[in-house]
């Protein structure tokens, strides 16, 4: 079965389309599982991005952490002096959904590096509970921090180079006293892929607030359209080309079917023409037949003409003679 037939058979087969509209989806799948996901990664963004313009969400929790990095430290540091970890809850409870805080105690002996028997006091509690027992150590491997002193006063020691680009620029001030714990500044880590699939298609795709509605939304209907808008296209394109097929197929016969006739005609020539030279060939034969014929007849005629010549001669000489006879008869007598 060569290309043109199964052209044909598809424009005249329904479910042959729905096959071909199926197999045209799977590459707009493709296109559209990887736009979605370089979205996502740049509309999250992590660590892993270091050096490279970071996503929206963690630009905004870099915007947030810097601010609190600015002001936390020294009211969480002469907290944890007095010893006030209810007030410790309450400061670290002001992130949200986005990001969170820890305050550990450290050892005597600790540096900015390191910190000594290090203790978790307080942790952020978010409604969605990303942040738990189970992955606070990890999560605090992961995150920058502030040392706390025991004289801690005001003033900035690092923040972030640009809410986009999460390099830390030390500044100068150093604050007085011992260490005597860090306040953590914890991103929350980035959603995968699916997870994130999943809870748009579950939850988010007919919330209109949603941020993951605002990006996916939009995309799911331009790879609609355009797949859409291909299975038209495609429709049409094998309508086209059937009808330039039956089209073309039907000049071929067209074109044989006078050659066919044209064939007919010149056999039917070529008879006509034997059968004349046969009846010309005919009239000459009986023609010279007459003519013998005739010559015969004039022959035999000419034959008896000197025939009764010679009869008619002998006649008249008997009767001559016999008229001779009857007057030497005569003279004698």
């Amino acid at each position: 079965m060569n290309l043109e037939d199964i052209v044909l058979k598809t424009n005249n087969s329904a479910f042959k389309k729905n096959i071909f509209s199926s197999i045209l989806l799977l590459p707009i799948l493709l296109a559209m599982y990887l736009h979605t996901q370089n979205v996502h990664e740049k509309y999250w963004g992590d660590k892993s991005r270091y050096g490279k313009e970071q996503g929206t969400i963690y630009a905004v929790q870099t915007v947030e952490l810097s601010t609190a990095a600015a002001g936390y430290p020294m009211n969480v540091a002469r907290l944890l002096a007095q010893g006030d970890l209810e007030e410790i809850q309450n400061f670290v409870n002001t992130g949200y959904g986005l990001f969170g805080f820890a305050v550990t105690r450290c050892g005597a002996g600790s540096t900015k590096s390191t910190c000594v028997d290090e203790t978790i006091l307080a942790k952020t509690t978010p409604w969605d509970h990303w942040i738990n027992d189970g992955n606070i150590s990890q999560l605090i491997k992961n995150s920058d921090y502030s040392v706390l002193t025991n004289q801690h006063d005001a003033g900035i020691d690092w923040s972030y180079k640009a809410p986009k680009y999460d390099d830390i620029i030390d500044r100068e001030f150093e604050p007085a006293g011992d260490i005597i714990g860090r306040l953590y500044y914890i991103r929350k880590p980035k959603p995968s892929y699916w997870e994130q699939l999943y809870k748009f298609v579950v939850k988010d795709m007919l919330n209109g607030t949603s941020s993951d509605t605002k990006y996916y939304l939009p995309i799911l209907f331009s790879y609609l359209m355009v797949w859409i808008i291909a299975c038209l296209l495609l429709t049409k394109s094998i309508a086209w080309y059937s009808d330039k097929i039956i089209k073309s197929r039907k000049e071929i016969e067209l074109i044989d079917e006078n050659s066919s006739l044209k064939d007919q005609e010149d056999k039917l020539k070529s008879d006509i023409d034997q059968l004349s030279n046969a009846i010309d060939s005919e009239k000459r034969q009986r023609k010279l037949q007459v003519e013998q014929l005739s010559k015969a007849l004039n022959s035999e005629q000419l034959k008896h003409e000197l025939k009764v010549k010679d009869l008619s001669k002998k006649l008249n000489d008997e009767e001559t003679q016999h008229i001779y006879t009857l007057e030497e008869k005569s003279q004698l007598e």
